[in-house]
């Protein structure tokens, strides 16, 4: 069961991640940023479809981009963090 909650900890991504490369792909493309794809954190993309995925988040986001960040940071309940 997929489950979106207090707990979970999300990392997005600046850059665009390509879904028809396939899972295979994404998982290598989180591990080529030294992070676990099967750890239970919740990866997303960057661009228009990760703020209608996060619209509703209340909580801490980590981030490799300062785009992302500018955007955040503006969302009252949603805390930045640093890499």
């Amino acid at each position: 069961m997929f489950n979106l909650n207090e707990n979970n900890r999300f990392v997005m991504s600046r850059n665009p991640m390509d879904l028809r490369k396939g899972v295979d792909s994404l998982c290598g493309a989180i591990r080529s940023c030294h992070l676990d794809p099967l750890n239970g954190d919740v990866y997303v993309g960057a661009g228009e479809i990760p703020r209608a995925q996060l619209r509703h988040f209340k909580g801490a986001v980590q981030t490799d981009g300062y785009k992302v960040y500018d955007y955040f940071e503006k969302v009252p309940g949603v805390i930045p963090l640093s890499c």
